[in-house]
């Protein structure tokens, strides 16, 4: 019986991984061929627009270098992953061709997935400035219109736009006829459980995500508020500029109100301020607190619903272990190779992976995992980074409050 190798083996599971979220290969993405090392930092790159000029006597006009085009992005590569898979016999899932392609979808999707999460929790305030505030019941193709209007105002690309979706939204959607239905939209669910839509009201895909994250953090309690200096303090509050929290209660504090958002002005691990709005967390103008304030009670609260983003909003950089490096250092050291790798490139989408393989000691047992390296860089890249820089406004929030 023909056989698969295992670099056949991981060729399937960098289709599965492209396959299985699509929306994924909208995003700013750079797959490196090259090994990568862990927490190093790279520079990926995010294409700009070209500016055009009145051609009249002569072509030499000033022009625009296509490198310049290209913006370089710090990406510090922080994460690994991998899916391991045991099997007495790696040759003997061919036994069953089914089994073999639900292992490999799965192991492909489980890969992505846990990429796509770690994205994703980039929708917050620190790292985006531009939010649409709606009831998930009222997630329809109005909704969609007022994400595109915002984001056309504020510049960005208007190609390729993604939208990630919580399953709530994705109903609310889907009850629209103006979006449900073929008659008007074009639109089929077919046989995949996960709703998704093309090319609708100025986005490229727009795709059900029942991961998405909430981006909600755990209450921050025990706090107070000194009206004199308008300082909240609580030991290691572990709050950032820029982010958004609701004051979930207070005892006096007048000049702040219980259950309402505010953003956090940090000025040490211990204390900070309140702002009304982003722009004056960043510029560091605080709200005015008349009267102290007892048994402060904040949650880190951004209720995402949905993400929409052009190619530009998020970046990341992925690709394989740095096997070579590696195996240089055990040669080096005299160390005899007990394992082996494998590395191999997604011919479609250029997304390169490895896998190890080894042989458990003294069970027989076969071990194969592949592996994926990535980084990620997310709109103002800094929470106290100006409105509008970076890639901001290449990405836009969607929450229910």
């Amino acid at each position: 019986m023909p056989t698969l190798s295992s670099a056949e083996i991981l060729l399937d599971v960098t289709r599965a991984f492209r396959q299985s979220i699509p929306a994924v290969n909208l995003l700013g993405r750079n797959f490196s061929q090259t090994g990568l090392k862990l927490n190093k930092q790279y520079t990926a790159h995010v294409a700009g627009v070209a500016t055009t000029e009145a051609v009249t006597s002569t072509y030499a006009v000033t022009g625009n270098n296509a490198r310049n085009l290209l913006s370089d992005i710090p990406v510090t590569v922080d994460k690994r992953f991998g899916t391991r898979l045991f099997w007495e016999n790696l040759l003997a899932i061919q036994d069953n061709k089914f089994e073999y392609q639900e292992v490999i979808r799965a192991a492909g999707y489980s890969l992505a997935k846990t990429m796509v999460d770690d994205l994703l929790a980039t929708a917050r305030a620190e790292f985006f400035s531009q939010r649409t505030v709606i009831a998930t019941a009222d997630s329809d193709v109005d909704m969609l219109a007022l994400v595109t209007s915002s984001m056309n105002n504020v510049g960005a690309n208007p190609r390729g736009r993604v939208m990630f979706c919580n399953s709530a939204v994705a109903s609310a959607l889907a009850a629209d006829s103006r979006l449900g239905s073929k008659d008007f939209a074009g639109q089929l669910q077919g046989e995949e459980g996960y709703r998704s839509w093309e090319r609708v009201h100025g986005f490229r895909l727009i795709q059900e995500y029942p991961g998405l994250p909430s981006n909600n953090g755990t209450a921050v309690t025990g706090g107070a508020i000194t009206a004199t200096t308008d300082v909240y303090n609580k030991t290691t509050h572990g709050l950032v500029t820029g982010q958004r929290v609701i004051l979930t209660s207070l005892t006096g504090g007048t000049g702040l109100t219980a259950g309402t958002a505010y953003f956090f002005i940090r000025t040490d691990a211990n204390n900070g301020y309140f702002a009304s709005t982003l722009a004056n967390a960043i510029a560091g103008t605080r709200i005015d607190v008349t009267a102290d304030a007892s048994s402060v009670v904040l949650t880190p609260t951004e209720n995402v619903t949905a993400f929409a983003t052009d190619a530009t909003g998020i970046c990341f950089l992925a690709g394989p272990e740095d096997h070579a490096g590696q195996m240089a250092l055990a040669e080096s050291l005299g160390i005899p190779s007990v394992i082996a790798f494998d590395t191999v490139t997604d011919p479609e989408s250029g997304i390169t992976m490895s896998a190890v393989k080894f042989q458990d000691a003294g069970t027989g047992n076969l071990t194969w995992m592949p592996v994926l390296l990535w980084g990620k860089q997310a709109g103002r890249q800094a929470a106290t980074n100006a409105i509008g820089s970076f890639t901001d406004y290449g990405g836009h929030i969607v929450s229910s409050s």
